[in-house]
């Protein structure tokens, strides 16, 4: 271990030396997903915070038990036992057994998880299959007087407990308050005050998930299970308890209360909690409907995104904030952080193709102790990513000249970056050509090489155009005295590839958006927004591609034009030609199912043209 690391604890809402209970071994657990529905972004920060720890804690040499629970059973609509189990409503909906749905979601999570990289946990539980623990855990809860049975129910008793023990204190909250502030809702007459919980509820007729118990044939509260499969797979008295902000009250308040209700002592030392994804200040959540799936960030295909974002695009934008702020969803910052992370593995490129000198005119000890330094801080994840891109100004310096490096100390640099990018961040290099694409780069190389002999017969047509069209395909050439390098700057472009076969009259077929074609377009509204004025066409179609070229056969330029001069002046054609070196080309850009239109560039204004599917 380099240095002693420190972890802010919730409970005591400070940062603390961690010392596990008994070292080497650390017992983590996490609280996994509701899995009625695919993962969003808002899942994906707890699942790359925790992964981050998980890694570092491994990487430290800590043996770590990892559980992450799926809850599967008992997540009613509202907080406060009222509502609809959210898993049995969607299996109703879809016509699905419970456990159907359940498996469905959880292997499609899994899938996203390991699109981002985030490592397996070493146990992880479903709440179904722990329902003899979890009865039996309430029977302990009322053996100790701080539970009570009505109508088939049990409750836990909040008042009585909060006697012995302050309820509240991971929270803050104060109790005088909730008995005053807390509202009365539908069905809560069978408690005794509206802010205690249920451990059990008794199944309505309709309920499809329930099971039998002393009380009565039903299902236990959300809360319980946590408290059950923490301290069964990790013992009484754990390490670390982990979880978004958002579960910290009630959740977690509770489950604090159940846990020392039965042991009469705390079972977690550190409680950890991420802060929320935002968009457009409010939290990012299924329960408030704003939300964008994995599968909708991989894709592009949602309303809110300018474009797809790979999954390391995504790992990179959350570790770019402290797990503890809030992270606020925007496309610039996505589009920043798939610049920042190709920027980073573009210099991990470069670095085995540096030269070493006999000494180093840089510190790379300097890069470890620094990245060290702001992991033991409380993950500080952005401070290590901000001494890495100090590197990456190193690496480029060596590769211009301006800075030496020597071989013991290239060797040395290369280890801090695999440590620190791969394990311990959780990286992957999504632009490296594996054994499927190895083709691509090679053919590269053949194209570069047939520009330099062009080159030195001073073939400058040939060399340029091998460059420009190179430029189009996203590849940059890069001169060097001793030949040439190149990387793809862009991650995507398999679109941009496309429009350039297409050009040559190579036809390309997408699979997924011919089938997104054949399921869902028949009909095409078309509308141009141009300076605030709105051009509609409506245009029946066998295909979407059909469609648009109808269109754009049938689009009058010279209203464009019009509404240029009428806006700009007649100067602004003028300026707007010399800008653009053809005013009438259009540029496409591909969604799954949307296609969106804009001319190359305009003086002061733009437009945008979209073709979307009228059911």
């Amino acid at each position: 271990m380099q240095q002693p690391l420190y972890l802010y604890n919730t409970i005591s809402r400070k940062k603390e030396l961690f010392e596990p209970l008994y070292a080497p071994f650390v017992g983590m657990y996490v609280c996994g997903p509701t899995v009625y529905g695919d993962a969003h972004l808002g899942h994906a920060r707890p699942a790359i915070t925790f992964d981050l720890l998980f890694r570092y804690l491994k990487h430290l040499g800590y043996k770590v038990r990892y559980v992450r629970n799926i809850t599967d059973v008992g997540h009613l609509e509202n907080d406060a036992d009222e509502g609809e189990d959210k898993i049995a409503k969607k299996a109703r909906l879809e016509q699905l057994e419970p456990m159907e749905l359940v498996q469905y979601y959880t292997n499609r999570y899994h899938k996203f998880m390991d699109k981002l990289n985030v490592l397996l946990p070493s146990i992880e539980p479903l709440a179904s299959g722990h329902i003899i623990e979890q009865i039996q855990f309430i029977e302990r809860i009322i053996d100790a007087g701080f539970a009570y049975e009505s109508n088939g129910s049990v409750y836990f008793d909040v008042l009585k407990y909060n006697k012995k023990f302050p309820y509240g204190k991971l929270s803050g909250r104060v109790l005088d308050d909730l008995l005053t502030y807390t509202r009365e809702l539908t069905g809560q007459h069978e408690k005794k005050n509206n802010f205690d919980f249920a451990l059990w509820k008794k199944a309505d007729a309709e309920h499809i998930m329930h099971w039998p118990s002393k009380w009565s044939e039903g299902f236990p509260g959300w809360h319980l299970e946590c408290s059950v499969m923490s301290t069964k797979y990790l013992g009484e008295v754990f390490d670390i308890h982990g979880g978004g902000m958002d579960l910290l009250f009630p959740h977690h308040e509770c489950e604090i209360a159940q846990s020392t209700a039965v042991l009469g002592k705390d079972s977690v030392r550190y409680w950890i909690h991420n802060n929320m994804i935002t968009i457009n200040g409010q939290k990012m959540g299924k329960s408030l409907n704003n939300f964008i799936t994995l599968e909708e960030l991989f894709s592009g295909a949602h309303k809110l995104l300018d474009k797809a974002y790979s999954p390391m695009t995504i790992r990179f934008f959350i570790l770019q904030a402290q797990y503890r702020s809030t992270l606020d969803f925007s496309n610039e910052a996505l589009q920043g952080a798939e610049k920042g992370v190709q920027r980073l593995m573009n210099a991990i490129q470069t670095l085995d193709k540096l030269n070493p000198s006999a000494i180093s005119s840089i510190d790379v000890k300097w890069l470890q102790d620094k990245c060290y330094e702001a992991m033991n801080d409380d993950l500080n994840s952005p401070v290590v990513i901000a001494n890495l891109f100090e590197g990456v100004r190193w690496i480029n310096s060596i590769t211009e000249g301006t800075e030496s490096i020597s071989a013991e100390d290239l060797k040395f640099m290369k280890s801090v970056y695999q440590i620190f990018v791969f394990e311990i961040l959780g990286l992957t290099n999504e632009i490296s050509l594996d054994t499927s694409n190895r083709l691509v780069g090679d053919l590269i190389n053949m194209l570069l090489t047939i520009r330099n002999e062009a080159k030195s017969k001073k073939d400058f047509q040939t060399s340029d155009q091998i460059r420009n069209e190179l430029a189009k395909l996203g590849v940059v050439v890069k001169d060097k005295k001793d030949g040439f390098d190149w990387e793809i700057k862009e991650i995507q472009t398999s679109d941009k590839i496309s429009e350039e076969l297409t050009k040559q009259d190579i036809a390309v077929k997408d699979k997924k958006d011919d089938e997104i074609r054949k399921k869902k377009m028949n009909s095409y509204k078309i509308e141009m927004n141009f300076n605030d004025s709105i051009y509609t066409k409506n245009i029946s179609s066998d295909s979407l591609s059909t469609a648009y070229n109808k269109w754009i056969q049938e689009l009058d330029i010279k209203d464009i034009k019009e509404n240029c001069i009428k806006n700009f002046g007649p100067k602004s054609l003028q300026i707007l030609k010399e800008e653009t070196e053809e005013f009438d080309k259009l540029v496409i850009k591909r969604k799954p199912n949307i296609w969106r239109i804009s001319p190359v560039k305009l003086f002061k204004g733009s437009a945008t043209i979209s073709i979307s599917v009228e059911k």
